[in-house]
C-alpha cells in the first residue's frame, strides 16, 4: 500500500519492526529498496535501525500488555525519519470459529494466543495520543503517520484531486477578426514560431487550471524573451488558446482546493506553510488569500453537515442509484459529485482510508454516513458477491466493518448497470444483462440488497430454461 500511493520507492530506506522470521523484509530488498528489520523473538541478534519508513504491522494486536502496546509504538515512531505506518486487526475481522477465553481487552485464540481487535477510532486514538501526530487512514486497521507535517498534506491533498484529467488540445489557428491586420499578422508568426513552447505551456496550464509560474514550468523565461513580453504572451493566450477548457479546468481546480481544505477542516485547518508550494500558488491566483479560501471551504463543510442538502444534491444526480434513504453509485463517479457531496465522502475518508478503494459509494442520505461495499469481480462478472462493508459514521467517527462470504450472509449484486455512468466500459454489459432479468420479471427496485444463495440458484435455473 506504501507503494502505490508513492510513499515508499528505491529512494528511501525501510525498517520492519516486528518482521517475524524477516520474509517481508527481504521480498522488499528484492524490489530494490534497502530494508531490515527486527523482531524480540524471531530477530533478536538483528539491532533496531533508524529508516525514512518504519512498518509496524499487526504488532500491536499481539501485546496483552496495553503499556507495552504505548512502549512499542513510541519507539518504533523514534526510529522513523518520515513515516510510521501501523496496522492491526480490527473489529469485524475475527476468522475464528470459537475462542477459549477472553482475557485482558483481548481473547486467547485456539492455539491459545492472545488477539485484540481493534475499533478504528480506537487505534487512531492510541497512535495519536501516543505520538501527538495526526495519524490517517489508509485502510481499515491501516494508518500512516508523517513525521513532517507538510508531508501530510501532499499526501491528503492527492488524495481528493480528481483521478480523471481533461484532454489538452493543441493551440487552434484562431483569427482575431476585430484586431488591426498588422497586429493580427505578428501575432500569428509569434504563435507559429513558438508553437511547441506554446502547446506545453497549454498543456500545463490545463493541468494546473491557471497560468504556471517559472518554477512550474520551466520554459516560462525562454518563451517570454521569445515572444517579447509578459503582455504579449498574455495577448497570444487570450487570442489562441480555449478560454472555455481554461474556465472549465480553472472551475476543476478551485474544487478540489475546496474539497480538500474542508476536508482537513473536519480535523484541524492546516498552516500555509504546510502547503506544497503549488498549492499555494493556487490560494494566491484562484483565491486572493489563504484566508479567503478557508473561509468558502468552511461554508462547504457546514453545508455537507445538512441532512437536508445531502438528500437534496444526491437527487439531483443524473447517474447513481437514488433509493429513499440511499444515494449508491461506482467509485469511479466519486469525481463527478458536485463538491458538497465530495466533502462529505471525504470526511468519511479520514476515518477509513482511499473510498476509490471500494467498488460502490453509499451516501446515507439522512444518518450522516457513509459506506464502502467491496465485491468479488464487480466488474469482471455479471453477478458480482458482496465480500465486505464498511459503515462509516461522520458524526460518531465511528468505523463499522462487516464481512460476508458465510452461508447464511451471502449477498450477490444484481442490476448493477444502477451504479455505473453509461459511459463506463462494463455500463453496455451489465445493461444487456439487466434487460435478460427484466424479461424474466424481475424489477430494480424490488431486489435493493441483492439475492441470496438460494435466490441465485433460482434465478440461473430460470436463465438456463430462457436459454
Amino acid at each position: 500500500m506504501l507503494m502505490e500511493l508513492g510513499l515508499l520507492d528505491r529512494e528511501l530506506t525501510f525498517f520492519d519492526y516486528g518482521c517475524g522470521h524477516g520474509a517481508d523484509v527481504q521480498l522488499v530488498r528484492e524490489m530494490g529498496i534497502s530494508a531490515d528489520g527486527w523482531d524480540p523473538v524471531h530477530a533478536q541478534i538483528e539491532s533496531k535501525k533508524k529508516a525514512d519508513v518504519v512498518n509496524l504491522g499487526y504488532v500491536l494486536n499481539v501485546i496483552e500488555d496495553p503499556a507495552e502496546r504505548t512502549e512499542t509504538l513510541i519507539d518504533a515512531w523514534h526510529h522513523a525519519n518520515r513515516i510510521l505506518i501501523v496496522s492491526t486487526m480490527v473489529a469485524g475481522q475475527e476468522s475464528y470459529t470459537t475462542t477459549t477465553r477472553e482475557f485482558g481487552d483481548g481473547i486467547l485464540t485456539k492455539r491459545n494466543t492472545f488477539q485484540k481487535h481493534f475499533e478504528q477510532s480506537e487505534l487512531q486514538f492510541l497512535i495519536e495520543e501516543c505520538l501527538g501526530y495526526e495519524a490517517d487512514a489508509i485502510n481499515v486497521g491501516i494508518f500512516v503517520v508523517f513525521r513532517d507535517p507538510a508531508d501530510r498534506q501532499t499526501f491528503l491533498l492527492r488524495r481528493v484531486r480528481r483521478r480523471r484529467v481533461l484532454n489538452f488540445a493543441t493551440i487552434p489557428r484562431l483569427r482575431l477578426a476585430d484586431a488591426p491586420s498588422e497586429r493580427h499578422t505578428r501575432l500569428e508568426l509569434l504563435a507559429e514560431r513558438n508553437r511547441e513552447q506554446l502547446d506545453l505551456l497549454w498543456q500545463r496550464t490545463l493541468e494546473l487550471g491557471r497560468y504556471p509560474s517559472s518554477e512550474e514550468f520551466a520554459p516560462l523565461e525562454t518563451l517570454l524573451k521569445a515572444v517579447g513580453s509578459k503582455r504579449t504572451l498574455d495577448r497570444l493566450c487570450a487570442a489562441f488558446f480555449d478560454t472555455e477548457a481554461l474556465s472549465l479546468a480553472r472551475n476543476r481546480r478551485i474544487e478540489d482546493v475546496l474539497v480538500y481544505l474542508a476536508m482537513t477542516h473536519f480535523r484541524g485547518k492546516p498552516k500555509l506553510k504546510e502547503l506544497e508550494a503549488a498549492l499555494k500558488e493556487d490560494v494566491r491566483v484562484l483565491f486572493g488569500s489563504f484566508a479567503a479560501a478557508n473561509q468558502q471551504a468552511r461554508e462547504l463543510l457546514f453545508a455537507a453537515g445538512k441532512a437536508e442538502n445531502i438528500q437534496q444534491l444526491a437527487e439531483e444526480r443524473e447517474f447513481g442509484c437514488n433509493e429513499p434513504d440511499h444515494f449508491t453509485l461506482h467509485e469511479s463517479l466519486l469525481d463527478d459529485l458536485p463538491p458538497v457531496l465530495r466533502i462529505y465522502v471525504q470526511c468519511a475518508s479520514l476515518l477509513y482510508g482511499d473510498p476509490h478503494q471500494s467498488d460502490l459509494i453509499k451516501i446515507h442520505k439522512k444518518s450522516g454516513k457513509v459506506s464502502l461495499l467491496f465485491f468479488e469481480g464487480f466488474l469482471e462478472k455479471q453477478v458480482p458477491e458482496l465480500r465486505s462493508r464498511v459503515k462509516i459514521s461522520l458524526r460518531t467517527r465511528r468505523v463499522q466493518v462487516f464481512s460476508y462470504g458465510t452461508h447464511d450472509n451471502r449477498q450477490f449484486l444484481i442490476f448493477k448497470d444502477r451504479y455505473l455512468a453509461n459511459t463506463h466500459p462494463a455500463y453496455k454489459e451489465a445493461k444487456r444483462f439487466s434487460r435478460k432479468l427484466q424479461i424474466l420479471g424481475l424489477e430494480p427496485e424490488d431486489w435493493p440488497h441483492g439475492m441470496t444463495p438460494v435466490q441465485m440458484k433460482e434465478l440461473a435455473g430460470r436463465i438456463n430454461s430462457k436459454a
